[in-house]
């Protein structure tokens, strides 16, 4: 789902109204404010409609799985022709 790029406040006649800009460059207009200083506390209340939020449990996982297979491609690289280490070479 597209997010929008910028909240805006701007002023229509006698009214404030925030702006919502959109990546393909189309625009909303959504509420009706007295003030300038009114639509920017409702643009501020709504910052988060243009952050992308990231599930920090999820990148975790997935850079732990990466490393993890890497480190099991990299270990496979460095054993003997075997397969087994012997017991003076360092793990």
């Amino acid at each position: 789902m597209a997010r929008p790029d910028r909240l805006l406040a701007v002023r229509k006649g006698d009214l404030w109204r925030a702006q919502i800009v959109w990546p393909n460059g189309t625009s909303n207009f959504v509420g009706k404010f007295r003030s300038e200083a009114e639509a920017q506390q409702w643009i501020d209340a709504h910052r988060s409609l243009t952050e992308v939020a990231f599930d920090q449990d999820k990148i975790r996982r997935k850079r732990k799985s990466n490393l993890s297979q890497l480190a099991r491609d990299e270990g496979d690289a460095l054993l003997p022709k075997g397969g087994v280490r012997n017991s003076k070479q360092s793990a």
